[in-house]
């Protein structure tokens, strides 16, 4: 007995003990809180010495081209084009390199979360395989999702757009709020 509670006082601070390199997000919704607040939370599969840093990026006016992955040492060649007057808006991204911002919200009080990385079955990807190639990639999803929508409606359906026109990168998930 006293060595079935050894071997498991081990493994559990084994376990417990060491940093998970995984992004997780907590998502409370307004009736499972104390005061009716809804509350979102993430972690990044980041070592706690990689700092992160807070960018506001303006609001843009009158604006043409495109956004580009490859450009912003992205994942692949995924372009979308740039709005014409884009939104002020914040991330919150890798303190060496500001880019691919992981979370964020836009001067129309609507924010998203958008690099929790998923995989996928094998079998199903034979069937709907991702666009490695030219992909939207979760490295993209703030900095062409935030500076457009207007309510987290807004931005489901225009992510749901450029996935069905352009294909998924990668798999992931995206919290909007």
């Amino acid at each position: 007995m006293k060595g079935k509670i050894l071997a498991s006082i081990v493994a559990m601070s084994a376990i417990l003990g060491t940093s998970s390199l995984a992004c997780t997000t907590i998502l409370v919704g307004d009736k499972a809180s104390n005061d009716g607040s809804m509350l979102v939370a993430r972690s990044a599969d980041s070592k706690a010495i990689k700092a992160q840093v807070f960018l506001i990026h303006p609001a843009t006016k009158n604006q043409t081209g495109m956004h580009s992955s490859k450009a912003h040492d992205g994942a692949n060649d995924f372009t979308y084009p740039l709005p014409k007057d884009g939104m002020r808006y914040t991330t919150i991204a890798n303190s060496h390199t500001k880019l691919h911002g992981a979370v964020g919200y836009n001067e129309a009080g609507v924010g998203l979360s958008g690099s929790e990385t998923i995989y996928a079955k094998d079998e199903l990807l034979k069937v709907d395989p991702y666009n490695e190639e030219s992909g939207i990639t979760e490295d993209d999803i703030p900095d062409v999702l935030l500076p457009r929508m207007k309510s987290a409606k807004e931005g489901v359906k225009l992510l749901g757009e450029i996935v069905e026109t352009k294909g998924a990168g990668e798999g992931f998930g995206v919290v909007f709020v």
